[in-house]
């Protein structure tokens, strides 16, 4: 079963609770307002009615959760983002790690991918390192 099913599965039985906490809206509007998109523009991208997305940012209604999947899709953000806002990101401590987030964030998505490929190559270089330490210890 893929991520996306078991995430649906679990907010589809707590939707109609979450509804009444869900601003949404804010979110939408500032990912939109980031890309520099008219709602004429992003209606057009996501081939959804123009009124729709009004009355999501302005918190009239509230997205099906297969529209909040794909406004995340669209925006490359975690569905949980748009119901949780910024409570599921992480704000990092080490200023100059942050601003190269930043940075990469910028870049075109083949370079993010290059990027994303060699923190886990040296994440897993890392693992694989203290794994190794561990066992001349012992």
């Amino acid at each position: 079963m893929s991520e996306f099913v078991k995430l649906y599965l679990l907010l589809s039985g707590f939707y109609g609770i979450l509804l009444a906490y869900m601003h949404i809206g804010k979110q939408l509007k500032q990912l939109r307002a980031g890309k520099d998109l008219s709602l004429r523009k992003l209606s057009e991208a996501l081939d959804m009615p123009f009124m729709t997305l009004s009355s999501y940012e302005r918190d009239i209604t509230q997205p099906t959760i297969n529209n909040c999947y794909v406004n995340a899709t669209f925006f490359k953000v975690p569905i949980e983002f748009l119901i949780l806002s910024e409570d599921c990101t992480r704000e990092y401590e080490d200023v100059e790690l942050k601003a190269l987030f930043s940075r990469v964030d910028r870049l075109p998505d083949e370079k993010k991918d290059v990027v994303k490929q060699y923190i886990r190559k040296y994440v897993g270089v890392l693992g694989e390192l203290e794994a190794l330490e561990g066992e001349a210890e012992s």
